[in-house]
């Protein structure tokens, strides 16, 4: 069976609802579906999801954040190894230009299928769209942490979306992007296993 971590935030930045949030807990209890909030802290919500990592082993991760300025879902095509923050996380650090991983890769790609996600998205009429760059706020960091487990874990896939104010994209369709996001996930991982030789 696939096991899939779905991860979201807590609020921050004076946002008082993370969208995020609400959707991880509209999912909670699914069969064979991790869920976690992750705190918006660089240091804290890296080791939370290493130890969630560690402990539970998923085939694919979807971890999820807050765009605030956006009106379209994003799926995230590349995380940056740098830490550089406008704002200071929740626990008031403010890292500039810093690595997360010193002398890890620059940088690192998603390995879900970003471009059959928005494709899916945009048949069901939830605006999309790819983008090549997470930030460098505490959404890259988990992004870049997520893609250093599928790396080590070549059976594993993973990525990270985007959603914008629930004023924007209401959570009905929020939680319907997020269906369509596990589904191919979970049939990524299916058919890599169909595909190996007996």
């Amino acid at each position: 069976m696939t096991r899939i971590l779905l991860t979201g935030f807590e609020p921050f930045a004076g946002n008082k609802v993370n969208p995020t949030e609400r959707i991880v807990e509209v999912f909670e209890g699914r069969h064979e579906l991790v869920t976690h909030v992750l705190h918006v802290e660089f240091d804290k919500a890296r080791t939370q999801l290493k130890t969630v990592l560690a402990q539970t082993e998923p085939d694919a991760v979807l971890a999820l954040g807050l765009d605030a300025n956006s009106e379209q879902v994003k799926l995230e095509r590349v995380a940056l190894n740098l830490a550089d923050s406008t704002k200071p996380d929740n626990a008031g650090e403010q890292p500039v230009d810093q690595p997360l991983e010193p002398g890890g890769p620059a940088a690192r790609f998603s390995s879900f299928n970003w471009r059959r996600i928005v494709e899916q998205l945009h048949s069901v009429e939830i605006p999309a769209t790819s983008s090549l760059s997470a930030g460098t706020y505490v959404c890259n960091a988990v992004l870049y942490t997520l893609l250093g487990y599928t790396e080590s874990h070549p059976h594993a896939v993973g990525g990270f979306m985007h959603v914008p104010p629930l004023e924007r994209i209401d959570l009905d369709t929020q939680v319907r992007a997020t269906e369509i996001a596990l589904y191919e996930l979970d049939r990524t991982i299916h058919a890599a296993h169909t595909s190996k030789p007996a």
